[in-house]
């Protein structure tokens, strides 16, 4: 909460704090050790990897002009909303939210100058869409930890979302499309 005050990285906070349960006494050096989720960090570190590489190879501006084919030169806010929601809550079921919001971002600010539109809702959207995506492991670090701990699989987190999926969706673009008009 306090890292820009400190003027220090959040992690650094969180390490001292390691160091002194370790120095403390509260955990051993394996206690440490078993606790680190290696496998979230290795997801997170992944996501973020195709992230940079979308970006830098061009791939991001590739899909961005294919949205604006796909969304072509119709002035209609809801498709290009509904594009800007569905497509990052889709990725976001197999990449981190974090890094699609990151690639999508740029794709917006492309498509919505070709063709003229206005890119806040679209923003907003991808933002929301990528966190509204919660049906697979990958989208956020905080499900695989809820999915051991309750001891759900992929197939009950599908189950248990799809309705509430669908209907952000519709809530979402209705609500933007009539604050934020692209058009």
């Amino acid at each position: 909460m306090f890292n820009k005050q400190m003027g220090m990285p959040t992690w650094y906070i969180a390490f001292f704090g390691v160091m002194a349960m370790i120095i403390c006494g509260t955990l051993t050096k394996n206690e440490a050790i078993k606790a680190i989720p290696v496998d979230i960090c290795m997801l997170f570190i992944g996501a973020n990897t195709m992230a940079t590489a979308l970006v830098a190879t061009g791939t991001a501006e590739h899909i961005g002009s294919i949205i604006s084919q796909a969304v072509g030169n119709a002035t209609n806010t809801i498709v290009l909303h509904a594009v800007f929601f569905v497509v990052p809550f889709l990725i976001t079921q197999f990449m981190q939210n974090q890094s699609v919001m990151n690639v999508f971002a740029p794709i917006a600010l492309i498509t919505c100058s070709a063709i003229g539109a206005d890119p806040r809702g679209c923003l907003v959207l991808i933002s929301a869409g990528s966190l509204t995506a919660y049906m697979t492991p990958s989208a956020t670090a905080a499900v695989p930890m809820c999915m051991s701990a309750g001891g759900y699989d992929v197939k009950a987190l599908f189950k248990m979302g799809w309705l509430f999926a669908v209907i952000l969706c519709v809530g979402y673009v209705g609500f933007v499309s009539l604050a934020m008009p692209a058009f």
